[in-house]
């Protein structure tokens, strides 16, 4: 399920215990079943990582040049995700 900026924000609110009403009416809207605040907000950032995770791994595969060091303008992202350049590169 894509998630939208919004459910991700309350999402992380509530993981850091800053939630408001609002957060926990859109955790609440998202699923009809009995599932706690907690689980949901796992899903959801969850599902955010992986799609930030397979957005990153897709920049830096088609922009090696930029990622082909230890001093390179990628490494951060390279870093986050554990990127490791092809063998034979």
């Amino acid at each position: 399920m894509n998630y939208t900026q919004e459910q991700i924000d309350a999402a992380l609110a509530y993981i850091d215990y800053k939630e408001t009403n609002e957060d926990l009416q859109l955790l609440h809207n998202i699923t009809r079943e009995p599932k706690s605040y907690t689980l949901v907000a796992a899903e959801i950032i969850a599902a955010a990582y992986r799609e930030l995770q397979e957005a990153i791994h897709s920049t830096i595969a088609k922009n090696l040049h930029l990622a082909d060091g230890d001093d390179c303008t990628l490494k951060r992202l390279k870093d986050v995700i554990k990127f490791k350049l092809p063998e034979d590169q």
